[in-house]
């Protein structure tokens, strides 16, 4: 629920999930436990300007978060958030894809013509079917929220 979120700390931008551990105490209540007190007012601050509608209250190093129950403007902006996680996950793959061709056309001269050619087939049909199960995911995802 968190994984997108980045706080602003000591100057630059850092994931939430390397400055808390979150803890789920029931259906609608997480507790977010900060590593450093120090760091609770920005964290407080990531999570309420989130966009996912949150109204965190902190005490010292805990911030407590209420789930509030899901509107459709909330599943709408959770759609989003999964749409963007989807499109950055296949962007990482396609760049693992040209690292992979790259690597093969560097090694060419050690494989016949055949080979190479099969390796570039072999790396697309993976690529694909990788993409492929990332979009099959996001559909899921999109019938569980709407």
């Amino acid at each position: 629920m968190f994984d997108h979120l980045t706080v602003h700390l000591y100057g630059q931008d850092v994931p939430l999930n390397t400055v808390v551990q979150v803890t789920v105490k029931g259906p609608q209540l997480l507790v977010l436990t900060c590593y450093d007190p120090a760091t609770s007012p920005a964290v407080d601050k990531a999570v309420r300007n989130s966009g996912m509608n949150l109204n965190p209250q902190a005490d010292g190093s805990k911030i407590t978060v209420p789930i509030p129950k899901m509107s459709q403007e909330t599943r709408e902006n959770m759609l989003k958030i999964a749409n963007k996680s989807t499109e950055k996950a296949k962007i990482h793959m396609k760049g693992i894809r040209h690292k992979l061709i790259d690597r093969v056309k560097a090694h060419k001269d050690s494989f016949s013509a055949d080979d190479v050619h099969r390796h570039y087939k072999e790396v697309d049909k993976i690529t694909i079917k990788m993409e492929k199960a990332c979009s099959d995911l996001l559909e899921k995802k999109k019938k569980e929220l709407l």
